[in-house]
């Protein structure tokens, strides 16, 4: 009997000793992660990862264009740029998932995408990216970016994100527009803050399929939620990226409050973002 399967049994067999094992195991023989970043850490195999479906080749192809290509004008606040841009990895993994999953079970041709906190576009650009081996959807789908694409205002900040007053000053909407100029046919531009853009800007979608919430703060986020939630269509997907933040307790507590009572289901995920199925 070799060593390994000695200890196997010792395992099995009395289970009061299965937390030091387990504790010698991580210490003697270490796993080693396939993916570390996003506020994740895995030793399993990834989705993307030997998968040649279409989802994938479009996701793939999305990061390589976003670290080739695009220009990060936030990166003195969001600290992205193309040398580190792996680490996002599984946060636009999820993006591309929830972009899939809007688009799969549409039931109108017309989809509108939504995404509330666009900063350089990359979030954005892998949503659109599921569309790309659809061209005719793609030709009918809009996608409206909102965002100041400046400095955050205290006065739009609760207490404990004050911390985040004048952050993202240095956004450019120009870089953005350069970085999505392949869905220019696509994208809406409403510059503004939220929730006040809902007002200076005439027109917004009345239908929604797919909306991406990424405000960094409570008091926006929720007049987000609260403005195109009865917009959303059935077999819709809301993305909120800051759900599990340690400094937006806040914000989950109001967006569970709001959810509470609403048809669909809230999967949080360990990267900190959440997804609601509706």
């Amino acid at each position: 009997m070799d060593l390994i399967t000695f200890v196997t049994n010792i395992y099995l067999k009395y289970p009061v000793l299965r937390p030091s094992l387990l504790f010698l195991k991580r210490l003697i023989l270490p796993s080693k992660p396939t993916y570390s970043g996003g506020g994740i850490t895995t030793v399993w195999e990834l989705p993307w990862m030997n998968n040649d479906s279409e989802m994938t080749k479009n996701f793939l192809q999305a990061n390589e264009y976003v670290k080739k290509n695009f220009i990060f004008s936030g990166t003195l606040s969001h600290g992205l740029d193309k040398n580190n841009y792996n680490d996002t990895f599984w946060v636009d993994w999820l993006i591309a998932f929830a972009a899939k999953y809007a688009i799969t079970f549409t039931k109108n041709n017309n989809l509108n995408f939504v995404e509330c906190g666009v900063g350089d576009g990359n979030t954005a650009f892998h949503a659109l990216s599921q569309l790309k081996s659809k061209p005719q959807l793609l030709s009918e789908t809009k996608m409206w970016l909102y965002d100041s694409w400046g400095a955050m205002q205290s006065k739009h900040l609760d207490v404990s994100e004050k911390q985040y007053d004048g952050r993202y000053s240095d956004l450019d909407i120009n870089a953005c527009k350069n970085n999505l100029k392949e869905f220019k046919e696509t994208t809406i531009y409403n510059q503004g803050y939220v929730p006040e853009v809902f007002e200076s800007i005439p027109k917004h979608p009345d239908k929604v399929n797919y909306l991406h919430i990424d405000l960094n703060s409570a008091g926006p986020s929720m007049a987000a939620l609260e403005f195109f939630y009865p917009k959303m269509l059935d077999r819709g997907v809301i993305i909120f990226d800051d759900y599990g933040g340690k400094n937006y307790s806040k914000m989950r507590n109001q967006i569970d409050e709001f959810l509470s009572d609403k048809k669909g289901v809230l999967l949080e995920i360990p990267t900190g973002r959440a997804i609601f199925f509706i």
